[in-house]
Parts: C-alpha cells; structure tokens; sequence
C-alpha cells in the first residue's frame, strides 16, 4: 500500500528542490550582487551629477551673471568719468573765467560758450555759478529752462579737495515722461588746478529709466537688468519701465538677498551671484577705481547692478545631467525586471525538467514497491514490468530474479 507523504518528503519534491537550488541560487546572489553594484553606481553617479549641477550653477551660471553685472557697472563707472572729464574740460574755457572774472551782467544771464559747450552730447543744460553762489549764466535744450536756484552741488564741488561733485540721481517731471536728473560739478580755478577757485561750472544729464535700460539691456540680451542708486533706490528695471516711481516696491527673494549687501556708500560690491529656485541673479557694484579713465577726488556712482535670468533658461544646459540620472534610474531598473524574468523563466524550466525527471525515477520504483507489496502478501506470480537501461533497471531485474527464486522455494516446499 502506498504510503501518503507531503511534497517536500517525496522524491519528486526532494529532486525539484534539490534542482531548483542548484540553478536559481547562484543565480539570485548573482542578481541581488549585479543589481547591488548597479545601485551603488546609480547612487554615486546621483552624488556626482548633484555636485556637477551645483558647481555649473555656482561657478559656472551664477558667476557668469555676476560677471555680466561687473561688466555693465564698469561700463556705467567709464561713461560717468568721460562725463566728468567732459565738464572739467568746460573749466578750461577762457571764455568761462572770463565770465566770473568780469561779470556784470543781470543774474540768469545767457552766455553763447555754454550753448557751444553743450553741443549734442549727454547735457542738457548747464549753469555758471560764482562763489556766493550766484547764478551767472544758464543755458537748456529744454524750454522753459531749470530752475538752478537753491541748489548745493556748485558749493559740494567747491568743499572737494579735487574741486569734483556728482550728485545722486534725482527723479524730475514724474509721470510716463520723467527722467533721471544728474548733475556733475567742477570748480574753476584762476591758474588751472594750482589757483584759486573762482566759481563753478554744472553741467545737467537727464536720463531717462527706459534710455538706461536700453543701453545697458543690449549688453545682458535674454537677462533683466535692475539698477539701484547708492540710496538703495531702484532706478532701472528692464522688465517695469515704471517701476523706478514706486515708492516701496516689492522685492523679489533674489533681490532682497542682493539688497543686504549695500553698504550705504559708494564703496565697491565685488561680483557674487544669487542661485535660488527660480532665477539666478548677478550683482556687482564697481568705483571710479575701477573704470579706465580714473578721476582723482570721486568715488564713483554708487549705482549697484543686479542681471538676472530665470533659472528654467539659465539652467536649460544642464538637463543633459539630469538625463544621464535619468537613464542610470532606467537602465537598474530595466535590469531589475530582467532579472525577475530570467529567474521565473528558469524557475518554470527547472520545475518542469525537475518533474520529468523525478517522474522517470520514481515511477519504476513505484512498480517495484506494488510488486513487493503483492509478493509480502502472498501473490507470487507477479512480473516486473520495469524496462529501464540504468541503475533502476539493474534493480528491477534483480528484483525479478529474486521473485522467481522465491517462487520456486515456494513450489519445493509445495
């Protein structure tokens, strides 16, 4: 009779395990090992994309704009000393001395060489003052011409020791049509640089918001350029023209970070650089120091410049890193499930040779015990029907012998 056994106990489940052991455990460590150096390739290769992309955006993006800001602040430092240089010429002329020396004309009174001193460059005005403060002579594109009385830059020129003034710029005519006014001052002296002064000549810029961001712009294409006075003011914003006229503007988290740099004077800001989320953003304020043509007795505008660029275009070179991750990410990932096949494909291949194999093996047997089971019970005219060519089929024979002995015992005894 036929003894009931679990799978496991049987021989067809010891030869299956036994079998599937054999093929899918190396097959499984070689996988979790594969599968282990992958991951720990991906997780490095994250680590080095991760310090790549954030040393291309702090050396590389964000110092870029930092250098375009410094590049537009020196511009602005060159333009503002050739404007100097300009009105330090205008104390030269014979005609101006002159003027002061031998005055005796009525107050405002208009004077031909400053007309011929203005020409068509960057002012639109100028005005001859004596040391009292006297306005001896004026003259303007404009009309109806400014109103330069009360005014101190003749006497902030006066108590330089280089006989130089620039004033801040000031808003005038607020509206759609308002500018920038900006008046530079240079004391004239009797004997050149060595004599006494004898008054003071200013000539007066009127820039306009959207001129500077114009001229300025052209240098950073595809950037905002934003431009503070020494104030902290905003006086240029590429993308607001209007903005310059609000009195408490709203600041961006880039520009309020840039904002805690200023230092209250005209002192220099050196490049740096602001890297958040959304944009990236240079900042630099350069000096008289730094232009190429330095005038002896002025610090510089104070005007610091931030260029600006939205981090989705500034950092559009760098998707190429995130697709390198991206396909580290996919090639474990499509190993992982290869794996997965290639060990169920196995598995179903080794259960199935497993059980043919099992089934070859334990079937003769199972004749061999039902023979063995007949002739305990008495039943000696059975056969062994086992035809086998192997170890099994040698038992079975000696089986067979074995029966027929037994056999003919029986009929002797008979």
């Amino acid at each position: 009779m036929e003894k009931k056994r679990s799978f496991l106990k049987s021989l067809k489940g010891k030869i299956t395990m036994q079998m599937l052991t054999v093929s899918l455990v190396p097959l499984i460590v070689i996988g979790a090992l594969v599968y282990y150096g992958m991951s720990t390739t991906e997780d490095k290769a994250d680590d080095s994309v991760e310090e790549t992309r954030t040393a291309l955006e702090q050396q590389t993006v964000g110092a870029g704009k930092a250098n375009q800001a410094w590049i537009v602040s020196i511009q602005m430092e060159n333009w503002a000393t050739e404007r100097i240089r300009e009105v330090m010429d205008w104390t030269k002329s014979p005609a101006a001395i002159d003027a002061l020396e031998n005055y005796s004309g009525s107050d405002g009174e208009e004077i031909g060489f400053l007309k011929e001193l203005l020409g068509s460059g960057e002012f639109n005005a100028a005005y001859l003052v004596d040391m009292s403060g006297q306005v001896l002579a004026q003259y303007s594109k404009d009309d109806p011409r400014p109103d330069f009385s009360g005014r101190s830059t003749w006497q902030s020129a006066l108590d330089s020791s280089m006989g130089i003034y620039v004033g801040e710029g000031t808003v005038i005519n607020e509206g759609i049509l308002s500018s920038y006014e900006v008046e530079v001052a240079a004391a004239i002296r009797q004997f050149g640089s060595a004599g006494n002064p004898l008054g003071v000549i200013v000539g007066v810029m009127n820039m306009s918001p959207m001129a500077l961001g114009e001229r300025y712009g052209a240098q950073v294409p595809g950037s905002r350029l934003a431009i503070w006075d020494a104030r902290g003011q905003i006086m240029v914003d590429s993308e607001d023209s209007g903005r310059y006229l609000d009195q408490q503007p709203e600041w961006t988290a880039a520009e309020a970070s840039i904002m805690e740099a200023f230092t209250g004077d005209h002192s220099i800001i050196e490049p740096s650089y602001v890297v958040n989320e959304d944009v990236v953003a240079g900042y630099a304020r350069a000096s008289n120091m730094s232009a190429s043509m330095r005038v002896a007795g002025f610090e510089g505008l104070g005007w610091t410049v931030m260029v600006e660029e939205p981090g989705e275009t500034a950092f559009a070179a760098l998707a190429s890193l995130e697709t390198l991750k991206d396909d580290l990410t996919d090639s474990t990932r499509a190993m992982l499930i290869t794996m997965g096949v290639v060990i169920l494909a196995v598995f179903f291949a080794v259960s199935g040779v497993a059980y043919w194999l099992s089934q070859s093996i334990t079937k003769p047997v199972k004749q061999l015990s039902d023979v063995a089971e007949k002739v305990s019970m008495g039943d000696l005219d059975v056969n062994v029907d086992v035809t086998s060519d192997d170890e099994i089929g040698d038992l079975a024979q000696s089986f067979g012998r074995m029966v027929t002995a037994v056999r003919f015992l029986s009929q002797d005894e008979e």
